[in-house]
């Protein structure tokens, strides 16, 4: 065991004790920011259930019935779902950061593409309907960048109203 879980261990116990004596949402707190500090500090979730599962068993080694062994273990249980919580805030956090990444990839992609057709020197000569196949991709494109469910281009020539 590490330095840093050593310590770690030590104030989990003590905090997991303190919080069976006076279950009290001040002493649950201790537990959510032992759980910020475990991912401070590098720690796994394998680490904390390491942790947890050592300080379970040091807290139902001080029982002597049945009844309050089960007591122990629900305090226990719940202190150790409160210091989870800062692991699946990071998960979550990463989650949406991953899904954020994604979707610039997206929009990266479709803004080549519509560059890369709108460089085509073909449509440039202005071949039949290119001005209309160029509007409606633009239209296409710009509905998918944004997310819109549907998109309307108009085209306006030498003053008129479209």
């Amino acid at each position: 065991m590490t330095v840093v879980r050593s310590k770690f261990a030590d104030a989990y116990l003590t905090a997991l004790e303190s919080y069976r004596a006076a279950a009290t949402e001040s002493a649950l707190r201790v537990a959510y920011e032992l759980g910020r500090e475990a991912v401070a500090r590098g720690l796994s979730v394998l680490d904390l259930a390491a942790v947890h599962h050592q300080a379970l068993l040091r807290t139902l080694a001080g029982t002597t019935t049945g009844a309050e062994a089960e007591r122990a273990a629900a305090s226990a249980s719940d202190f150790f779902l409160e210091s989870l919580s800062a692991f699946e805030m990071v998960q979550r956090g990463f989650r949406e950061a991953r899904e954020a990444a994604h979707l610039e990839q997206r929009q990266t992609l479709m803004l080549r593409r519509l560059s890369s057709f709108l460089a085509d020197t073909s449509l440039a000569l202005g071949g039949s309907g290119a001005l209309e196949e160029v509007l409606q991709l633009v239209a296409e494109q710009a509905r998918e960048l944004v997310g819109a469910s549907w998109s309307l281009a108009c085209l306006a020539v030498d003053g008129e109203s479209p």
